[in-house]
């Protein structure tokens, strides 16, 4: 996950009404008037889509109801969750190991290979996912309730959606990127960031890339609002799930100044999976969202 349009227009916002320069590190950043012009043309499109989607959740409230009961009979229970997340720490436990085990006998691991290694999580991940439905003898359909002859539809609600959720979070984003200037604060951009401010390699760039706006979104929105949402929503209903997962989700993420994005974001994205009862919609925002917001970092910041 990378920070991008999100934080940084909520910058804006805040940097517009307190008279203040947006920077990044030691340099000023100022966007051009085009790009200023697209933010904008997608904010308003949001406002239009967010007052559609909104009146039709008010006229059809029993999309809700509905929603939430098909969301808490996903075959997901504590034990899966637990296996599947121990699969994945144990992984990333090597990962940590294999690097300074290395740096312990004076082998040099080059961070390119940890990163590669890092990103197989996912892997691991997807492996640990499919055992447990096998092991379960549920299907895909079942399990995330995506059908492939509803998949172009979902995929379109997904960038509805995507695009409905940026006014709010931008606006989020300015209160909460004012009250921690207010405080003193330091913004830091993501450690995931990183990787694509330095120079690297063009094929690492790729992969990394790919890995970003491709295998995380699919993988993390399985785990998320695929498996932990439904889980926890047997045991402390619906609502209460939604706001649970979403603050491990923005947690997860280690990044302050993005904190209250994700948190805003991830809401979202649990409301995408409910409504349209399909994974699909929420991995195509994810998808959005990264690749957005790393194309906005490469182009004006890295």
């Amino acid at each position: 996950m990378v920070q991008g349009p999100f934080e940084i227009m909520g910058i804006y916002f805040y940097s517009f009404l307190a008279d203040i320069s947006l920077s990044s590190g030691a340099e000023q950043v100022i966007l051009p008037p085009w790009a200023l012009y697209i933010m904008v043309m997608m904010g308003l499109a949001g406002i239009m889509a967010h007052v559609v989607l909104a009146s039709r959740a008010y006229a059809r409230r029993d999309l809700w109801r509905s929603g939430s009961n098909l969301l808490e009979w996903r075959p997901w229970w504590l034990k899966d969750v637990v296996l599947i997340l121990s699969a994945i720490f144990i992984y990333l436990l090597w990962v940590v190991l294999l690097s300074r085990g290395c740096r312990l006998f004076g082998f040099s691991v080059a961070p390119q290979i940890i990163s590669i290694l890092s990103t197989l999580a996912f892997a691991v991940g997807c492996g640990a996912v499919y055992s447990r439905m096998k092991t379960n003898g549920v299907s895909w359909n079942d399990s995330f309730g995506s059908e492939n002859k509803t998949f172009l539809k979902h995929v379109v609600h997904g960038g509805i959606i995507y695009l409905a959720c940026l006014p709010v979070i931008w606006l989020v984003s300015a209160i909460y990127v004012g009250g921690l200037t207010a405080l003193d604060l330091e913004l830091k951009q993501q450690a995931a960031f990183d990787v694509f401010a330095s120079e690297q390699a063009p094929l690492f760039l790729i992969y990394m890339s790919l890995a970003a706006v491709v295998i995380a979104p699919f993988v993390e929105e399985v785990i998320f609002r695929g498996i932990l949402l439904p889980m926890a929503a047997k045991y402390i209903g619906t609502i209460k799930a939604v706001i649970l997962v979403s603050v491990f989700f923005a947690l997860i993420h280690g990044n302050l100044a993005a904190f209250m994005p994700l948190f805003v974001f991830a809401i979202y994205l649990s409301l995408a999976y409910i409504y349209s009862r399909s994974i699909v919609a929420p991995v195509v925002m994810h998808s959005l969202f990264n690749g957005i917001n790393l194309v906005f970092f490469m182009r004006f910041f890295s």
